[in-house]
């Protein structure tokens, strides 16, 4: 079985926004491409980027092993003084995944992008 559907194409793209990178995911999150957000967001973490959001608001689905991954990655940039948040839409499938799992103990959940930039966004002085 394919873990992602050639009509459901697993993507990843980036950008930054008011000092946070940006990193957005479209497709399935699981056993097979949850090693490739990791990667991307350890390269982000490598290069300096200490304020992040994954953008999960277009994901169609997310097991547990990805669950697991994005745990894993914020984790890792706390450890380093950073901070990851997370957009995911509520009433998706990966919401619903994450309120099962109780997910908001243990990453920072936004409802969209935007309101996780402004969350993470460095204050002007």
């Amino acid at each position: 079985m394919n873990a992602s559907p050639a009509s459901h194409p697993f993507e990843i793209r980036e950008h930054d926004v008011d000092g946070v990178h940006v990193i957005a995911m479209r497709g399935e999150l699981d056993l097979a491409t949850a090693p490739r957000l990791c990667v991307r967001i350890d390269a982000a973490r490598r290069q300096g980027m200490r304020r992040m959001v994954v953008d999960l608001t277009t994901a169609r689905f997310c097991d547990s092993v990805g669950l697991r991954a994005l745990i894993g990655s914020h984790q890792e940039m706390a450890a380093e003084g950073g901070r990851l948040a997370l957009a995911v839409r509520e009433d998706s499938a990966v919401g619903r995944l994450f309120a099962l799992a109780g997910a908001h103990e243990l990453l920072e959940l936004h409802a969209d992008a935007g309101a996780a930039v402004r969350t993470l966004a460095p204050r002007a002085s």
